[in-house]
């Protein structure tokens, strides 16, 4: 027993009409479609249960679609998934510790460190990336992970995050977590970041920008010893 359909017909993602009492045939891939303006097109099911057909999709000529038997169950056309763009990255690991260098925007740079912090990974730094990796490519940014963190588990991390159609959303970050770890700071820490405006930024940024204090003062310390060493080679000389 053959049957007509009433399909939503569109063009270029706009509702032009409606199409009522469409005969339904059979494409060549085997999905259900009705035929307007002479032609066959594969009709789509929404999960709103509406019924449509695209304009700017592939039709095909009457004789080379069979009617639509209502007996057998019916197949609707489905939408091609579309593509995660291909993210660039690596990661590096030495003494120092994972260096996760990736290519992309400041955008992504953001929502890969929420996405990571979240995870409860400890970052240590991150910015943009000044030398090729041991891969010899440079790429656009990195971010740098805590040496103990276990590497097989941040890689199996990574390739699953950034293979999700979810990748890049940004965990809600509580208003009270910021509130402990402004808490948990040494009295001139918090004093800093306030002055430094960071009390309203996400905590990854905080912490991101503690590793760099960290290390201007790691490199000032040794920089004074040096000198110190120095200055008492000196004294003993006279």
């Amino acid at each position: 027993m053959y049957f007509k359909l009433d399909v939503n017909v569109y063009s270029e993602g706009e509702l032009l009409e409606i199409a009522s009492d469409r005969p339904a045939r059979s494409t060549p891939e085997g999905v259900l479609g009705v035929v307007y303006r002479g032609m066959v097109y594969p009709v789509y099911k929404t999960e709103s249960d509406e019924l449509l057909i695209k304009l700017d999709d592939n039709s095909y000529e009457r004789d080379c679609c069979d009617f639509w038997d209502d007996s057998v169950p019916r197949v609707y056309a489905s939408a091609p998934t579309p593509e995660l763009p291909k993210i660039k990255w690596y990661i590096e690991s030495n003494f120092y510790g994972h260096y996760f260098v990736f290519d992309g925007d400041e955008k992504l740079l953001k929502e890969l460190l929420n996405n990571l912090e979240y995870a409860e990974f400890c970052v240590i730094r991150s910015g943009v990336s000044f030398r090729p990796a041991d891969d010899g490519y440079q790429y656009d940014w990195f971010i740098r992970i805590d040496k103990n963190e276990d590497r097989d588990g941040l890689i199996e991390f990574l390739e699953s995050l950034l293979s999700s159609a979810h990748v890049l959303s940004e965990p809600a970050e509580s208003t009270n977590l910021m509130a402990e770890v402004l808490k948990a700071l040494p009295d001139f820490l918090r004093d800093a970041v306030k002055k430094k405006g960071l009390d309203n930024s996400s905590v990854q940024e905080i912490i991101s920008w503690l590793g760099t204090q960290f290390c201007h003062i790691k490199d000032e310390t040794e920089a004074a010893k040096q000198q110190i060493v120095e200055l008492r080679h000196c004294y003993l000389r006279q």
